[in-house]
């Protein structure tokens, strides 16, 4: 069966923080579905308003399922599901909840500082003796840094973070510090603020070590328990009783597996609606005493600002200790603090708003969609839930980007036309005499802009403005301001660096060379185990691409010499997460790329498949195996037993998933013409092959 790629959105927001155990009586109160407001007028209207979006949204999107909840002070007052699953849908559905689980990371670390066992501000090493780099920097990085990701890592977990269930192997998690020994920073700790998910895996190895217990202990003692929900788990304590949530693309026919994520304070809790919904009292202005009043205005503060920012601008990411928003749009016009935190993880999605001066909060996870649909949604119950207790909303309009009449644009804003990058790749700026911008990027429609006065250009539709930015670490930045209107949900509002201003980089004739020679390569990854995710969503390949007219760069990442090339942006919020340090190896006859933990093969290293090979074994170093395909194993059938442990996977041309031995077994599938197959297992693990013609 053909799957289209699910690719990890790079959206944010966090969370965190809690307060001391429900008593029975109270929790039972929270968690009726007969509570006090259930049976009033007012409450059903604002359930059927929320049933009514959701399934509005699930049906013009491409969601799956839907969960939802809305809290205020104890009791909740909405909980609802709508869309498909293997099992019928109800509140006790499991969902995972990707990065939102950085909020229990957060308060696991705020809860030890309360109690002396940790300083926020005292550097980790400290802590964690065995926690090197190969930076001296990083004897800087402190707790605060990593809550709110300004430590300055590279910001990329392990390889296989991400399993199939059944195999649930914690090697990368546990080798974690291993890895990290041998990566250099990215930039100076709590220069500013990047998304990191190491920082979070980083603060999982802190917890464990100060409280002497695993992170799933610790949170289960601290926060789940305490507050009864039940349903929240991690990869090491599933319960195999659990009816989860199951994502089912629009291709197949059937629905994913279920994925365990191994970085637990990165992106691998599970749990419900209703159970985070208990969860955000912890944020409340009338919350659940588990965490102090200190400890949550520490969380809740403006930490977006120790480093470099954009300046203050309508916004849905403005990080605290935890939390991606404490300044959410459009409660910032209400005078109103909103919290929030999303999560993205391949197939389930998850955001959780809360108000905490108002009591209020709202979750919506959902199979399929995105982390930013979900916090709209969210965003559009508290603001239904705030009008029906006589909080004033109507002042609430839709914005837009003013266009000044008759403007002439200064022409030294033309010297900021040329290449930018941000760590995901490149986009050419042009800007005309005329005041028009262009923004090109690969393999996308080119979007133009107009100049609109006070420096600024403007969309056609002025949803968009972009300025330019010259910061005090000498590097320009391209700052993007924008307002989305979702028919359904209303409005939202982003305000980021989202590209920095690349600088020449000629290469002498050897490195020019080397590079020219690898262009148009691609490169296959083979340090995957049997079951890891990345099989099943699809594997397009690294291809190496070098420009001509601007020389000295692939993609983002700037050359250094023949062997290696380094992403050196430096971007706050989103754009400059996960950069890469590249380096090539040639063993024998076969080359390999490094791109940070990750190792791939060149694709002129792969042979391909024929009808001759009967088997293949997995060599000693573990790394999978990959053939081509051709014409000449078209319309053959192979017939393969797989090892325990193993497992093969077969890709059209286009890098599509076309099989999978560990979701689909012995069915059989023809070989396209092109693509590639590949055998991943333990070392020494043998497979056996029949081609059959078909």
């Amino acid at each position: 069966m053909l799957r289209t790629q699910q690719l990890k959105t790079k959206t944010t927001i966090l969370l965190v923080a809690l307060c001391a155990a429900l008593s029975g009586a109270a929790h039972a109160q929270t968690m009726a579905h007969t509570a006090t407001f259930q049976d009033s007028r007012t409450t059903l209207a604002l359930d059927r308003f929320a049933k009514t979006l959701a399934e509005n949204l699930v049906q013009s999107s491409d969601y799956t399922s839907v969960q939802y909840a809305l809290i205020d002070v104890d009791t909740i007052l909405v909980s609802g599901q709508v869309g498909e699953n293997v099992k019928p849908l109800n509140h006790d559905t499991v969902y995972g909840i990707g990065s939102v689980s950085k909020i229990f990371a957060a308060a696991s670390v705020m809860k030890l500082a309360e109690t002396n066992a940790l300083n926020l501000d005292t550097p980790i090493y400290r802590y964690l003796p065995d926690f090197t780099m190969a930076d001296p920097r990083y004897k800087r990085i402190t707790a605060r840094m990593l809550l709110n990701h300004s430590a300055g890592l590279r910001g990329d977990d392990y390889v296989n973070d991400a399993l199939i269930s059944g195999d649930n192997s914690t090697d990368g998690y546990d080798n974690f510090l291993t890895i990290l020994s041998t990566q250099e920073l990215n930039a100076d700790p709590g220069a500013y603020s990047v998304y990191c998910n190491s920082c979070f895996t980083l603060s999982e190895k802190l917890v464990e070590r100060v409280s002497g217990k695993s992170f799933t202990q610790y949170i289960t003692d601290t926060f789940l328990r305490p507050l009864r929900m039940t349903h929240s788990s991690t990869p090491e304590n599933t319960s195999a009783t659990a009816d989860y949530a199951y994502f089912k693309p629009e291709d197949p026919s059937s629905y994913w597996p279920w994925i365990h994520y191994n970085v637990i304070a990165s992106g691998g809790i599970n749990s419900t609606a209703e159970d985070m919904a208990s969860f955000a009292r912890v944020f409340m202005q009338n919350g659940a005493g588990i965490l102090s009043e200190d400890s949550l205005a520490q969380m809740q503060a403006a930490e977006y600002r120790r480093g470099l920012w954009p300046a203050e601008a309508d916004d849905s990411g403005n990080y605290g200790l935890g939390w991606d928003s404490v300044k959410l749009y459009p409660f910032n016009d209400l005078r109103i603090q909103a919290l929030a935190k999303g999560g993205d993880i391949t197939s389930h999605h998850a955001s959780l708003v809360v108000l905490p001066q108002q009591n209020m909060a709202a979750v919506v996870l959902s199979t399929g969609g995105s982390s930013s649909l979900n916090q709209q949604l969210a965003t559009k119950l508290l603001l239904q839930a705030l009008a029906t207790k006589g909080i004033a909303t109507t002042s609430l309009v839709e914005k837009s980007f003013p266009v000044l009449a008759g403007v002439i644009m200064p022409q030294q804003l033309a010297s900021y036309a040329g290449e930018y990058a941000h760590s995901d790749g490149r986009l050419t700026i042009t800007i005309s005499q005329a005041g028009e911008l262009n923004v090109d990027v690969p393999d996308a429609d080119m979007q133009s802009f107009q100049y609109a006065g006070n420096q600024g250009f403007v969309s056609p539709d002025r949803s968009t403005r972009i300025e330019f930015v010259d910061a005090a670490n000498g590097r320009t930045y391209l700052w993007v301001r924008r307002y989305g209107t979702h028919p359904l949900l209303g409005q939202e509002a982003t305000s980021e660096f989202q590209a920095q201003k690349l600088q020449p980089n000629p290469l002498n004739a050897s490195t020019k060379a080397a590079w020219a020679a690898r262009n148009g390569v691609r490169y296959y990854p083979v340090k995957l185990v049997y079951n890891s995710e990345r099989f099943l969503t699809g594997l397009p390949p690294e291809e190496v691409q070098v420009t001509k007219d601007f020389e000295g760069y692939w993609g983002a990442k700037r050359i250094r010499d023949a062997k290696s090339a380094v992403s050196e942006v430096q971007i706050p919020g989103q754009a400059g997460r996960e950069t890469q340090l590249a380096t090539f190896e040639t063993r024998g006859r076969k080359e390999y790329l490094h791109l940070n933990d990750d190792v791939l093969i060149s694709q002129q290293s792969i042979t391909a498949l024929t009808l001759d090979t009967q088997h293949v074994e997995i060599a000693a170093d573990g790394l999978a195996t990959w053939f081509g395909l051709t014409p000449a194993t078209a319309g053959y059938e192979p017939q393969i037993t797989v090892p325990d442990k193993g497992a093969y996977a077969i890709y059209d041309g286009e890098a599509n998933t076309l099989h999978y031995s560990v979701v689909d077994g012995a069915t059989p599938i023809t070989l396209p013409e092109q693509g590639a197959l590949v055998f991943a297992g333990l070392p020494g693990s043998t497979f056996q092959i029949r081609m059959v013609k078909r």
